[in-house]
């Protein structure tokens, strides 16, 4: 069994994101540490239209919420 994070992080991971490194982790796989994603995230092979879309989308989106403490 793979060892998945316990929770997912926020969609606004983003923000912590360039452009520049959204649209390599979109088209190439590769994320801003140079790594891929860890399972269960997909290798992104996105277009550069794509990915760019993708990255406008994620950003028009309202910040999540603090996850809730847990115990």
């Amino acid at each position: 069994p793979m060892p998945w994070a316990p929770v997912a992080p926020p969609l606004s991971i983003i923000a912590a994101y360039s452009d520049e490194q959204a649209l390599k982790l979109f088209t190439q796989g590769i994320k801003h540490n140079g790594q891929p994603p860890l399972p269960p995230m997909p290798g992104y092979r996105f277009t550069e239209d794509e990915a760019r879309a993708v990255i406008a989308y994620l950003r028009a989106l309202p910040a999540a919420p603090p996850a809730a403490a847990t115990r």
